[in-house]
């Protein structure tokens, strides 16, 4: 996948939206010189929703749930300090559309999300982490609610 640049912001996956703006996942290995926040909050919230100019409307919020409170203050006691615990280290690695008929854009035969989709009314905006939890992602607040039972693990 091949990287962009907008406002500093490194991304390779973004979702056209119809005002223009665009939904963008961010490299969250480059943070924008401009961001202030430590590393590791920029790291486990690296999604992003842009204006047509590239100006950032919102960063993504992460709604875990009751079912993942505990690890949800954990993380965000990481995020606070910078501390580098791997338990805390979650960035989001992929982002993609399900269709109102329960299809996606993800290419099952070349196991590839699609690097650019257009926004689709009706559409959910699914996106996942390094450690295997799955959201969805409201494209009005920015707020990324998990949808990954507990104890469910890909591997």
């Amino acid at each position: 996948m091949a990287f962009r640049m907008i406002n500093g912001i490194s991304y390779d996956l973004s979702i056209q939206m119809p005002d223009g703006g665009q939904i963008v996942l961010a490299d969250w290995g480059v943070q924008p010189l401009w961001n202030t926040q430590t590393v590791r909050a920029f790291r486990n919230h690296n999604i992003f929703r842009l204006d047509q100019a590239g100006n950032v409307i919102w960063q993504v919020r992460r709604d875990e749930g009751e079912a993942f409170a505990n690890w949800a203050r954990m993380r965000e006691r990481a995020e606070a300090t910078n501390d580098d615990d791997i338990g805390t280290r979650s960035p989001f690695l992929y982002l993609w559309l399900q269709y109102a008929n329960g299809a996606t854009n993800y290419d099952y035969e070349a196991h590839a999300y699609p690097e650019h989709a257009q926004w689709v009314d009706g559409a959910k905006i699914w996106c996942s982490t390094l450690d295997a939890r799955q959201y969805v992602l409201d494209p009005e607040t920015g707020v990324a609610v998990c949808m990954t039972p507990v104890g469910i693990r890909e591997w």
